[in-house]
């Protein structure tokens, strides 16, 4: 999830709600400060708390680019890491599939990760 900026177009939107509601120009400046100000809290908060961003203990590997994140119930998959996918009921597997996981593992398993998340 991408934060969103405040453009100038919405800056004058604010501008003239102050007009509208009779507030001078000193006034509407700092509303719209405010709304600015309040505007950045506001993501902060939810792009962090919400989304889960911080910093996660690994607890186990599931292949090359997936792992299981301690304290949470889903597997991370890395964004834009794309390895030979693990032998599965019906597949025989990728080349070098088991190689990716041992990797995987010796980086990261058992150690603190900081996870930031986006959009796949």
């Amino acid at each position: 999830m991408r934060r969103k900026s405040i453009d100038t177009r919405q800056i004058r939107q604010i501008m003239g709600l102050a007009r509208r509601l009779g507030l001078g120009k000193k006034s509407g400046v700092v509303l719209a400060v405010f709304v600015v100000l309040f505007s950045i809290v506001v993501q902060e908060f939810f792009f962090t708390e919400q989304r889960g961003s911080g910093e996660y203990y690994v607890s186990e590997v599931i292949d090359g680019d997936t792992v299981v994140l301690q304290g949470v119930d889903s597997h991370l998959r890395y964004i834009g890491i794309d390895t030979p996918e693990i032998i599965k009921n019906d597949s025989p597997g990728d080349p070098f599939s088991r190689e990716a996981k041992e990797l995987n593992k010796d980086l990261v398993v058992g150690k603190r990760i900081r996870v930031e998340f986006d959009e796949e």
